[in-house]
């Protein structure tokens, strides 16, 4: 899992089973940037758990 800054917004990526997830903080899904290291490392981890219990739904997947 990586966590980097590109222009003004920070973007995170991990792999599950060969498949690559990837978002960013403030981008265009409207997620508030964490203000801390911290803070960042937990949410995308907590995105990564989303992924292994079957709960995460990417933009695509999700009802209009």
């Amino acid at each position: 899992m990586y966590i980097r800054k590109r222009g003004q917004f920070y973007h995170f990526e991990f792999f599950v089973k060969g498949k690559r997830y990837a978002a960013s903080f403030n981008g265009k899904t409207a997620i508030r940037s964490p203000m801390t290291n911290v803070r960042r490392v937990n949410y995308a981890y907590q995105e990564r758990r989303k992924v292994l219990e079957g709960s995460y739904r990417n933009d695509s997947e999700r009802e209009a």
